[in-house]
């Protein structure tokens, strides 16, 4: 299949299901993954689209120069439950909504210093609350969206008492993104269940 081929293929999957997993599209074209992002990258530079961690989702635009706010997850298009979303402000105003925690640290991978303010949900209450103050469970048995599970609570010892029921362990916000850094690797989708090709 030649560049042109690619990027024809590149476009229906990015219509079609709204994002493209560099990880899939690897593996369906049978190509490296430094091929897909070479692609990924000139199409943005056509307008095409806009990288994110992991891949790519549609360019959006408004003609009424008002924020954009997006509704699905905009790391993999799923919608997000209330006590698992996670909301992130761009300096610029946008808002973006991550069906979970775990695609929540991924939008910070992928958005980095343009992020002005990141609100997690608890996960027990639902309850809003900022990002940085809070604490993550990492890899519990529980693992209601993406894989693998990263849970966000309020406070500490609610974290702790979930760890003695369902396992996991406990990070604070850095440790929680260079562990999904780590784990995910910068070519990787973000997250498996989202590159598996039932999703």
């Amino acid at each position: 299949m030649n560049a042109q081929q690619r990027r024809k293929w590149l476009r229906r999957r990015l219509s079609d299901q709204g994002s493209i997993s560099v990880t899939e599209a690897a593996r369906e074209l049978k190509v490296s993954k430094m091929t897909i992002h070479r692609d990924l990258r000139l199409m943005e530079e056509e307008g095409v689209l806009r990288r994110i961690f992991g891949g790519a989702v549609p360019v959006t635009g408004t003609s009424t120069g008002q924020p954009l706010v997006t509704r699905d997850c905009v790391m993999c298009s799923r919608p997000g439950l209330s006590n698992l979303k996670y909301i992130i402000t761009l300096r610029d105003g946008t808002r973006h909504v991550t069906c979970c925690p775990h695609c929540g640290l991924a939008a910070h991978l992928t958005f980095g210093p343009d992020i002005s303010l990141a609100l997690a949900s608890d996960f027990l209450t639902s309850t809003p609350f900022s990002a940085r103050a809070g604490v993550f469970v990492m890899q519990s048995a529980v693992s209601p969206c993406c894989s693998p599970s990263v849970l966000a609570f309020e406070h500490d010892q609610q974290a702790r008492r979930f760890i003695k029921g369902f396992g996991g362990w406990r990070a604070g916000m850095e440790e929680a993104l260079q562990f999904l850094q780590d784990e995910a690797g910068m070519g990787c989708g973000c997250c498996k269940e989202c590159d598996s090709p039932a999703s």
